[in-house]
């Protein structure tokens, strides 16, 4: 299915340009003004992303190592990368509420509930096993895992 080699910079290099794309849509297009549910697909797409750069780097890691690995070590390894990218994005959703409130504008509204963050948060996982399934799980068959 996927001739090119995932590699880590390959996998940085998408996100990093994922982000700037979405940061373009946010500030210069009020895109989550306009549509206030495109932030779930946000989400989704930033758990692939992030699952896209754990599975690059269990990859990394496993170059030359001998022996068959149960297939529950990547996944666990691949949705480990998920929850932490999740967490860091949600603290810093968090802080820059934090921010606003702090500077008198009211907050910037990133952090509507509690039940939002967790909706964030089970949509990245989502998108982290999407990519996992899509990509890896074939991969990581092809290497011996």
């Amino acid at each position: 299915m996927w001739q090119k080699k995932i590699t880590v910079p390959v996998a940085l290099v998408v996100s990093v340009g994922v982000y700037f794309v979405h940061y373009v849509l946010y500030k210069g297009f009020n895109v989550y003004g306009v549509w206030p549910w495109f932030d779930a697909p946000m989400h989704f797409v930033g758990g692939m992303l992030a699952g896209l750069l754990g599975g690059a780097i269990y990859q990394a890691g496993e170059r030359g190592r001998q022996g068959k690995v149960h297939w529950i070590i990547p996944l666990c390894f691949v949705l480990g990368m998920v929850s932490a990218v999740a967490m860091v994005w949600e603290f810093h959703e968090f802080l820059l509420d934090a921010v606003s409130i702090y500077a008198g504008n009211g907050g910037a509204g990133h952090q509507a509930s509690i039940d939002d963050t967790m909706k964030d948060m089970a949509l990245g996982m989502a998108g982290g096993v999407m990519v996992y399934l899509l990509v890896w799980k074939m991969r990581f068959e092809e290497m011996g895992v």
